[in-house]
């Protein structure tokens, strides 16, 4: 899955449709709400810059260590669901494609993140649902849920919802 060019569509079809974005943070259980109206490319590339981790699946150095479970029907909806599983030792742990009848009609992504250094203890989990447009996917809601952990320091705990607006 080439997330770099599914974000660049989406980038594309977002700013023609002059979409804008209601948007929760909560950073340690403090929370602010967000509505952006004026939006533009380069506000939706700033904003969906952060999925592109999921895209490090695509390295060359990743790519031989996941493997694709078969397909199979979702138990909670009348969505397909085709999973890709790492091996342990790479950071996008999991990818969960959810489509309607083909896997280019994408209805739903899912996936974990996470980053472990000497100095940082990181994991977040994606999550990104999408709806039928004038016969295209496009971006209808996302999230990431998180948590930071410092060698030294308290970890930090963070989430962003977001629902995109079409006028």
């Amino acid at each position: 899955m080439a997330m770099d060019s599914l974000m660049q569509e989406q980038i594309t079809v977002l700013a023609e449709k002059n979409a804008a974005l209601q948007k929760t943070a909560t950073i340690n259980n403090k929370q602010q709400d967000t509505l952006i109206i004026k939006t533009d490319t380069v506000f939706w590339k700033n904003e969906l810059g952060l999925f592109s981790e999921i895209n490090l699946m695509n390295r060359p150095l990743y790519r031989d260590r996941y493997r694709q479970l078969t397909d199979r029907q979702d138990v909670a909806s009348n969505l397909m669901i085709r999973e890709f599983r790492g091996d342990g030792t790479v950071p996008v742990t999991y990818l969960r494609i959810y489509y309607q009848d083909s896997p280019n009609a994408i209805r739903k992504l899912e996936a974990a993140y996470r980053d472990s250094t000497a100095l940082l203890n990181s994991k977040r989990f994606f999550m990104l649902e999408f709806v039928d447009l004038d016969s295209k996917n496009i971006l209808s809601s996302y999230s990431f849920t998180g948590s930071q952990k410092l060698l030294v320091g308290d970890s930090v705990r963070y989430s962003v919802k977001a629902r995109v607006l079409f006028n």
